[in-house]
């Protein structure tokens, strides 16, 4: 993915991910989601989306694609054959609006994070719940996202000021860091 390139989009970006071949820029724009090269920004596909896409995310390992819907409260979920986006009939429905969504490095999961003050975590395999634990310690809207490289830890952060990490094969733990903390920089990233 070369950073040097720029391009003009047709409507405001709200999240962006890239194939993980870096050949591939998928955008989450006010009222639509395009596909586009990255090496020149040209517009391969592009799909309506009036629940307004908040964040947006692509599974490194089956290139489904994630986006959380503002309007709707819901998290659609698209396959991706390289080309253009076919909307999957699953249905994740939030209490309120879906602030950010991330699949985990290693494709296994989705997190997909609300204003309700919720961490809700999916199974990318049947977009089931990945069990049945609410994880919900956060005080306001959950801004963002991001896992450890191994796709064991999800770090949380929120309108709060406080950041979570959740343990993905431990449900029941997690670890809360607030401004009373001196926090270290934390390495997480989401695709």
């Amino acid at each position: 993915f070369d950073t040097t390139n720029e391009f003009k989009l047709d409507q405001q970006p709200h999240g962006i991910a890239v194939t993980p071949d870096g050949e591939i820029v998928v955008v989450a724009e006010h009222f639509q989601i395009q596909v586009r090269r990255a090496h020149d920004g040209g517009i391969i596909s592009s799909v309506p989306a009036m629940y307004e896409p908040s964040s947006i995310s692509i599974n490194s390992s089956n290139q489904d694609v994630a986006v959380g819907g503002a309007k709707d409260s819901k998290v659609h979920v698209y396959s991706f054959d390289g080309q253009k986006l076919i909307e999957k009939d699953v249905s994740l429905v939030h209490r309120e609006a879906v602030t950010d969504v991330c699949y985990s490095p290693d494709g296994k999961y989705l997190a997909a994070g609300d204003q309700n003050r919720k961490v809700i975590l999916y199974s990318s395999e049947n977009y089931e719940l990945a069990h049945q634990l609410e994880w919900g310690y956060h005080t306001a809207r959950v801004n963002c996202l991001a896992w450890s490289p191994d796709s064991v830890h999800l770090a949380s952060g929120s309108l709060d000021t406080a950041i979570i990490v959740w343990d993905a094969a431990n449900p029941t733990k997690h670890f809360k860091l607030n401004s009373k903390h001196n926090l270290k920089l934390l390495f997480f990233s989401c695709n």
